[in-house]
């Protein structure tokens, strides 16, 4: 059987350091926000960013129930300008699994691009297109191809791709 994919081993290999700002788009459960937190450090900070409270409340009790203090979470609909997160002010952006979810893929892309600062990175994890019998149904899914289009289109270039499971693919995008 495929190993599932590891938020904590995909994150490792973004290179967080101590210190800087990680948002998580749609963050859900908020495995890639708690994963991110430890690397970020004690003088770190995550903005988990979901559209749904429940989601939202959900990562919050699971940080403080592992100690974590250096998430913060932020509900906005990350097809609109993203409320909570000034320009110009994250280090890494985290979209794990949502490009598949969204109606405007240009829309999310660009309030990635926007939070960003110079130099910054998005770390994007999607699923393979490929039988599953699991995840989203094949037509929604991006594959690598068009995914590295829409980031280059907003002037964000790879940097790498990055391990991730049998059923994902991972890269990391520098503006």
């Amino acid at each position: 059987m495929t190993k599932f994919v590891n938020p904590e081993d995909i994150v490792a290999q973004a290179e967080i350091k101590k210190g800087q700002v990680v948002a998580d788009f749609g963050c859900g459960a908020g495995f890639f926000s708690l994963a991110a937190a430890r690397f970020a450090g004690e003088n770190g900070t995550v903005y988990a960013v979901d559209i749904m409270p429940d989601r939202l409340a959900v990562t919050q009790a699971a940080a403080q129930h592992k100690g974590i203090s250096n998430i913060s979470v932020v509900q906005s609909d990350l097809e609109k300008p993203v409320e909570g997160l000034e320009p110009v002010s994250c280090d890494l952006v985290v979209m794990s699994n949502i490009l598949h979810q969204v109606s405007s893929k240009e829309a999310l892309l660009r309030n990635a691009y926007q939070v960003l600062k110079t130099g910054g990175r998005v770390l994007a994890v999607e699923w393979k297109r490929g039988y599953s019998a699991f995840g989203p149904d094949q037509s929604l899914r991006v594959t690598r191809e068009e995914l590295i289009a829409l980031m280059q289109k907003l002037g964000l270039r790879l940097y790498r791709d990055l391990e991730a499971d049998g059923y994902h693919y991972a890269a990391l995008f520098v503006k």
